[in-house]
């Protein structure tokens, strides 16, 4: 029979009722049948080759099987046929095929897989003996012994339940005692449940061919999935996703503790991840949920530290975690500043500031819009107060540089324009301070103690105070808020602004340093302020002056960056500065009463007024009087 004329059988091939085509162009058909001949808990596909034709090669997706001889005996025109375990729906391991004989009806020659647990294309012939259907009732059970573990995974199983290899809760006729248990959930990053599934009985381990919903099977791209063991596998789901519907994440865990994960592409076949499997721990494991969350659940992140251009009161903005999904963002509000943030088609999942996470903020439904409250109005002004949709949940933060948020307990606004009451909730989370420096009366004995806010204001908070020697020549004294993360300032002396200090600066402390061992605001050499930051390091803004009336500029740039205290070097700088400029002053005060009384004391002796007609007054009284 002539080259062309021969047809390759893909045993892979397995559309059932369907057909396909060749490499050279030939069409064959295939047929499903279950159970067939009484083999329960296997499934047979015939693939029936058009008249005229005879099998040139045996393939499996495309890679080219040996050890079946398609020639040796003859010609084989009719048919080739290959079983399967009945729930292995992704076909992906052959047990036998069958070359049907053209000469003799309902005969066949079978070949089984050398090494069932391995993608090998080596087949070896059965016993002559075995030549029909129905001879296979003894052979398959064999050759599953080595598949007693291969197992269908069933996402949809949730909460102490336990499922048999097929993925139901009905065992399968191939295997009627291997199970799966599942348990959890575990809370992953705040808004993820992990559900863990273990082989139960004894066994400790199990080999994956598939997995399943409650309605779909969703395969492996890649074929050989089923010749690694694993020991556990986790699924991964939104918190809020209760029907267990868009499964994010697979981890296969084996015994060596190491995991490969798997994502869905398109919602239809699981993709390894390859190459980042060391990478893929704690933030590194959360981004790829959030961004899995993203685009299988609209699920998106909103960003409180956006703010829209004053140029332009509605404005959008990307969701941080997919750069995707576009939220809108409208700002409001006059003695504050409130930002609308709402997804159309969409939910929001979590909270970050920048790219910081934000905690302590519970969801109490599917949400697409939030109010975000900056306080104080301008350029200070911080997120410190959320409304989650128009409800009755309020979170503030905890502190002006936390990522921690907690719910509002008290005085709750009615809704999201009570203007009173959120301004009373703002001023009360973020309160205005009058520390006073020049009246801060402090007796050297007492290092550390409380006084209130001599303004009476910011709902007269207490202020604590602590004292330090720096070394023995220099002295600090921190204000801070009692109760308070932070606040803002209203920086005085002697109940007046200090100049040049910026106004309504948001705070954590402020500390003064002085020279000597009191507290004299003739001493005061330098004022920082501990503002909002990140991460361990203090953040400080530091003040000093040229001269002690001169205004106050901002100065120690090397602390500001770095975090550190004024060193006794840098204070010993600053007092001398100011000593300087004090000297230098008074220099030039006495030339110029020398000058006066010189010509003061010339022209009375000389007999002429000269002196008397340009000094005069309370100047010249003080000339004569130093003078005598």
């Amino acid at each position: 029979m002539s080259q062309e004329k021969q047809v390759c059988i893909d045993t892979g091939k397995t559309d059932a009722g369907g057909r396909y085509r060749d490499q050279c162009g030939n069409t064959i058909t295939v047929k499903k049948v279950e159970s067939p001949s009484g083999l329960n808990g296997y499934k047979r596909y015939t693939h029936t080759l058009t008249v005229g034709h005879s099998v040139g090669g045996i393939y499996h997706n495309g890679v080219q099987q040996s050890g079946i001889d398609v020639s040796g005996g003859g010609y084989y025109e009719k048919n080739v046929t290959v079983y399967y375990l009945g729930y292995d729906e992704s076909n992906l391991v052959p047990l036998i095929v069958g070359l049907a004989k053209t000469w003799l009806p309902n005969e066949y020659y079978y070949y089984k897989r050398r090494y069932p647990l391995e993608t090998t294309s080596q087949w070896n012939q059965e016993d002559y003996d075995v030549k029909q259907e129905s001879d296979l009732s003894t052979k398959l059970p064999e050759i599953i012994k080595d598949l007693n573990t291969v197992v269908v995974l069933n996402l949809s199983q949730t909460q102490g339940r336990s499922y048999y290899a097929n993925g139901d809760i009905s065992p399968p006729q191939a295997n009627l005692t291997f199970q799966i248990e599942v348990t959890g959930p575990s809370t992953e990053y705040a808004i993820y449940r992990k559900y863990t599934h273990k082989p139960s009985g004894g066994i400790d381990a199990m080999r994956l061919i598939s997995t399943k919903t409650a309605f779909t099977n969703i395969p492996f791209e890649d074929p050989r999935i089923y010749t690694t063991e694993c020991t556990l596998a986790y699924v991964y789901y939104w918190s809020l996703d209760g029907g267990h519907t868009s499964p994010l994440l697979l981890e296969l865990t084996s015994s060596d503790k190491s995991s490969i994960y798997y994502t869905l592409s398109d919602g239809k076949r699981w993709i390894k991840q390859n190459g980042i499997r060391q990478r893929w721990k704690n933030t590194d494991l959360q981004s790829v949920l959030d961004r899995e969350n993203c685009g299988k659940n609209g699920a998106h992140q909103i960003d409180i530290s956006r703010k829209s251009n004053l140029a332009f009161r509605n404005t959008s903005y990307y969701c941080p975690c997919c750069d995707y999904k576009q939220i809108g963002l409208s700002t409001h509000g006059t003695d504050y500043s409130y930002y609308f943030h709402n997804l159309y088609r969409g939910f929001f999942s979590r909270f970050k500031n920048g790219r910081t996470e934000q905690s302590g903020i519970t969801f109490p439904g599917i949400i697409s819009n939030v109010y975000v409250y900056w306080y104080p109005k301008g350029s200070e002004g911080i997120p410190i107060l959320i409304n989650i949709q128009g409800s009755s949940h309020w979170f503030e933060r905890t502190s002006i540089d936390s990522s921690t948020w907690r719910p509002v307990s008290n005085n709750k606004p009615n809704n999201t324009f009570d203007k009173r009451k959120i301004l009373e909730l703002l001023k009360d989370i973020l309160p205005t301070v009058t520390i006073d420096i020049g009246k801060i009366s402090i007796s050297t004995g007492g290092e550390s103690g409380t006084y209130r806010d001599p303004s009476g204001g910011g709902g007269n908070e207490t202020i604590q105070f602590k004292k330090q020697k720096i070394g023995s020549d220099y002295v600090s004294l921190t204000n801070s808020v009692e109760t308070k993360g932070g606040f803002i300032v209203n920086l005085q002396h002697n109940g007046s602004p200090l100049p040049g200090v910026k106004p309504n600066l948001v705070v954590k402390n402020v500390t003064a340093y002085y020279s000597g061992t009191g507290l004299s605001p003739d001493n005061l050499l330098t004022v920082g302020f501990e503002t909002r930051g990140t991460g361990s390091r203090k953040n400080y803004v530091y003040y000093s002056r040229e001269t002690k009336t001169s205004i106050w500029k901002p100065d120690l740039q090397k602390n500001t960056k770095s975090g550190a205290p004024p060193s006794t070097t840098q204070l010993r700088e600053i007092k001398e500065k100011l000593e300087s400029e004090q000297s230098q002053k008074s220099k030039d005060s006495g030339s110029n009463v020398g000058t006066i009384v010189g010509g003061v004391f010339g022209s009375l002796t000389s007999g002429t007024a000269v002196g008397l007609g340009i000094w005069k007054g309370t100047a010249l009284l003080s000339a004569l009087k130093t003078l005598l």
